[in-house]
């Protein structure tokens, strides 16, 4: 073959290179689409059943705020009242806002107060572990294995 050629055949190789990567790079893009979109659905309905679930822990703080004022603590009803509007505050902040937005603001808030994220971390992993505690099949107890108190430490029996 002459130069003239193998640089003809070399343009047709890029050419049909460059297609192929053309193609992949629509079909890449295409899919990352289609991904993101599907990422987006599904926050957005994780997002309205957070929202739902804070709701619903605001009107049960506003029953306890009801029980205290009916046990005529109104100090403690007032505390509870404001704190349950806290709470149905941060509802709203959540329907109303974007999932990247509200990413940003806990991210922000980590940035500036890491102690205060730490000590949230701590509390949401002792909730965690209570709530599994919770859901865990109950072991049987049986009768006998109640302890009897010359079973204690310092009676007589095991350790």
């Amino acid at each position: 073959m002459t130069e003239h050629g193998n640089a003809g055949a070399r343009e047709r190789i890029e050419e049909k290179a460059s297609e192929a990567y053309e193609a992949v790079r629509e079909r890449t893009h295409g899919l990352v689409d289609d991904i993101r979109e599907q990422a987006e659905t599904i926050a957005a309905r994780q997002k309205a059943m957070i929202a739902d679930r804070i709701d619903g822990t605001a009107a049960a703080i506003r029953k306890a705020a009801e029980e205290f004022d009916a046990q005529q603590q109104p100090v403690m009803a007032g505390y509870a009242e404001d704190i349950a509007t806290a709470v149905g505050s941060v509802s709203k902040a959540v329907r109303n806002r974007e999932v990247s937005e509200i990413a940003e603001d806990a991210e922000d808030i980590a940035r500036q107060h890491p102690g205060l994220c730490l000590a949230g971390c701590v509390l949401l992993g002792f909730a965690a572990a209570r709530f599994l505690r919770a859901v865990a099949e109950p072991r049987p107890r049986s009768r006998t294995a109640a302890v009897a108190p010359s079973d204690g430490p310092g009676m007589g029996g095991p350790v």
